[in-house]
């Protein structure tokens, strides 16, 4: 079987097939079931998925990256934006079952930020690559747009 390391091989088996491949994002019984259910983990088998909810929210929760602050006088720069806002999705690439049942935490949490200014082009602080990381870079933004719950805009006046 060819390697999916790269974009063309994964169009090629694609084309072959004449199928997409993709990977299941939603917890149902049917996902949940083909995977392996990790009983050996105390994170499966004692804690409820409740509980597995708050640390999978908590782990993935959006945060600014400080090790790349924006210049004070930045554009974007502002009260609760010193830096690039980010997500740590590796949790996420930890097993399918994790994956199945918190890989829609970055984009629900995620506020996404855009600036404007009659004076310039459009600036958006929030590059991230959560779209890419989490839904995959085949993934339309309408089928992420679904996910958003947060979204901020800053005006300035002209």
């Amino acid at each position: 079987m060819a390697s999916l390391e790269s974009f063309s091989d994964r169009r090629d088996i694609e084309t072959r097939t004449k199928k997409a491949l993709t990977i299941e994002t939603s917890p149902t019984p049917e996902n949940i079931s083909k995977c392996n259910q990790q009983l050996q983990s105390p994170l499966f088998s004692i804690l409820p998925a409740e509980i597995r909810n708050d640390i999978f929210s908590l782990a993935l929760m959006q945060y600014e990256d400080l090790t790349q602050p924006y210049p004070e006088n930045d554009f974007c720069y502002r009260p609760g934006h010193r830096a690039r806002r980010i997500v740590s999705t590796e949790l996420l690439l930890t097993c399918r079952r994790i994956w199945l049942e918190a890989n829609h935490w970055p984009m629900e949490q995620a506020v996404h930020s855009f600036w404007f200014d009659a004076h310039r082009r459009y600036v958006n602080e929030g590059y991230n690559p959560i779209l890419r990381s989490t839904f995959g870079p085949r993934t339309s933004l309408s089928a992420a747009g679904r996910a958003v719950r947060t979204l901020k805009l800053d005006c300035k006046p002209i």
